[in-house]
Formats: structure tokens, sequence, C-alpha cells
């Protein structure tokens, strides 16, 4: 689905960000940083990299805290409306297919994709910063 089919779509204000969803990204980019600096200042200043082991550690549970409600909201749905059935039988009222759209739009954010990339490229130029301190120490 490109823009342009969401700008004419009936559901578009429903498939929009809320707030508490962007500041959870942040949260969840703060936690991958934080843990990725650990590895850097491991070897630099060990003070530093404990603060940011204790910010990543306590983030990524505020995070995934988060994540695992929005889950399990979404599981509960699914549940108590018979969804799964619904959808097999082709027997979607309405209401369920109002339901069963929102879901889907919750899941094509872009915010997951925005942290699973920050998360891969930060572990990358973690794994070679590190890697090159590692192989500076060994040669001194």
């Amino acid at each position: 689905m490109d823009k342009k089919d969401c700008k004419n779509c009936k559901y578009n204000e429903k498939c929009r960000d809320s707030l508490v969803s962007w500041i959870f990204l942040f949260v969840g980019i703060i936690a991958a940083v934080a843990m990725r600096l650990v590895g850097f200042y491991m070897d630099v200043n060990p003070f530093y990299a404990k603060i940011f082991w204790y910010i990543g550690v306590l983030f990524f549970i505020v995070f995934f805290i988060y994540r695992y409600k929005v889950s399990m909201n979404r599981l509960k749905t699914i549940k108590n409306e018979n969804l799964v059935f619904k959808i097999k039988e082709g027997n979607l009222s309405e209401q369920d297919k109002e339901t069963v759209t929102n879901m889907l739009c919750g899941l094509t954010s872009k915010k997951e994709m925005v942290n699973f990339s920050v998360i891969f490229i930060l572990s990358g130029i973690t794994l070679f910063l590190v890697l090159i301190l590692d192989i500076m120490k060994m040669s001194k």
C-alpha cells in the first residue's frame, strides 16, 4: 500500500500513530543506543559503560512492557471477537471489519521498521568500533 492509497482510505485517521507510540519508539531507540554504548565504553571508561547498561536495561524493560501490553490487547480482541473463526467463515460484521482494519493499520506502522533499522545499524557500528579497539589493544 502506498501513501496515495492511505490518503484516500476512510481509515486513514485511525491508522495514524499515537503520541504514546512515538514516545515508546524513542524509549526503545534510547535503550538500543545505550546498550550499544556499553561495548564501546567498556574499555574507555567502565563507569560510563555501567551507566549506559543501567539506562539500556531500564528503558528496554519499559519498552517491552509497552509492546507486551499492545500485543496482549490485540490477542484479547482477536479471541473475544472470535475473529479467526469469522475470517475463516467469511462472516465478518461491519464492526469486525473495522476492528481487523484497525489492527492491520497498527501492524503496518513504519515505526517498527525504524526501530529495527536503528538497532541493526548501531549494532554493526558498535561491533566494528569495538573490534578496532580490541585489535589496537592487542597490538600494543
